[in-house]
């Protein structure tokens, strides 16, 4: 038999070769890096819901049973009443106020049949009011300077819209839109 002596140091090294389980690996990896980067901006995008910022939607409530009024309390969440879907939150009648409305008398504007004056009759204490207060909204101006509720429904001054709290249905009409802060939300 003969004896195959081989020097020390000319043996070939071993290749690194890359498996199929390394290809799948590596793969994964690919593919969550970019699932993490879609989610966090371009689906944002898609939705809508880039450059997002807060807003103070301005609303009152006409001709209301005064004890109406006791049913809604900062913090409160309001949601549309045929979808329930979420509108935003009561916010104080101011920044400093523990009001969550402001609630003077109900106020009547009456054209007589002898006269083209217009007068204005007010209710007596405790009995009919008109309300006025503000939510927080979340949301974004289009280009085209309307108002998109979470990027996507339109709202404006004047608009009427049936609201539902966890105590309350009524109709709002929307008095003002004003930015809270100027800090994203996305």
């Amino acid at each position: 038999m003969e004896e195959k002596i081989v020097a020390e140091g000319s043996k070939k090294p071993k290749r690194a070769r890359i498996k199929a389980l390394d290809i799948v690996i590596i793969l994964l990896i690919i593919t969550s890096l970019v699932g993490v980067y879609f989610r966090y901006s371009l689906l944002d995008t898609l939705n809508g819901r880039k450059n997002m910022k807060e807003y103070a939607v301005h609303f009152e409530i006409k001709d209301i049973k005064y004890t109406t009024a006791d049913f809604f309390s900062i913090g409160d969440k309001f949601y549309f009443y045929e979808e329930g879907v979420f509108l935003g939150e009561l916010l104080g009648v101011s920044d400093t106020s523990k009001n969550a409305l402001s609630t003077p008398n109900a106020t009547k504007y009456v054209v007589p049949d002898d006269s083209s004056d217009i007068k204005s009759i007010s209710y007596p204490d405790k009995t009919r009011i008109d309300a006025t207060g503000r939510l927080k909204c979340i949301g974004k101006y289009s280009e085209a300077n309307v108002f998109l509720l979470d990027g996507k429904r339109p709202i404006s001054p004047n608009d009427t819209i049936k609201i539902r709290t966890e105590y309350v249905t009524v109709t709002i009409r929307i008095t003002e839109i004003t930015s809270i802060d100027d800090n994203n939300i996305s």
